[in-house]
């Protein structure tokens, strides 16, 4: 007998580029940011690393693919959504030069858990690999 509807595929490491990690992350974190509105509860990056289905180590791989999320997001005026994702040990991003101009840490976290991510459609790996070709920090500053 045919299958008239296809398995379900699962994400390998191997297999995923930046701009596909960061549509993964972008869905990860929005969901991330709504649970945990009330409670401001960080994420870290093994956190996050091991909810892609990797282990904790690869956390330090997804830099690239967080940027390209906080990019995507200062781009259409929205908080950088890579700021709730911190060091085990610092509990601070990877990289801080992403806060908007007069906007603190905290000031940038709170507005990733008070917006409302689930009202935007969320951004294709296509349109990530957009942002990576054609999109600079100098863009949204």
């Amino acid at each position: 007998m045919e299958k008239l509807v296809p398995e379900l595929k699962v994400f390998t490491p191997g297999d995923t580029r930046r701009y596909e990690q960061a549509n993964r992350i972008w869905y990860i974190l929005s969901g991330y940011a709504h649970a945990n509105k009330e409670s401001g509860k960080l994420i870290t990056y093994g956190e996050l690393a091991e909810l892609m289905g990797y282990g904790r180590r690869a956390g330090r791989g997804l830099k690239e693919a967080l940027a390209l999320v906080s990019l995507y997001s200062l781009y259409n005026n929205l908080p950088p959504m890579s700021v709730i994702v911190v060091n085990q040990l610092t509990e601070e991003p990877g990289f801080l030069d992403m806060l908007r101009e007069g906007r603190t840490l905290a000031q940038e976290q709170n507005a990733v858990f008070d917006t409302n991510w689930y009202k935007y459609r969320v951004p294709s790996p296509g349109t990530f690999r957009k942002v990576a070709e054609n999109l600079s920090w100098d863009d949204v500053r």
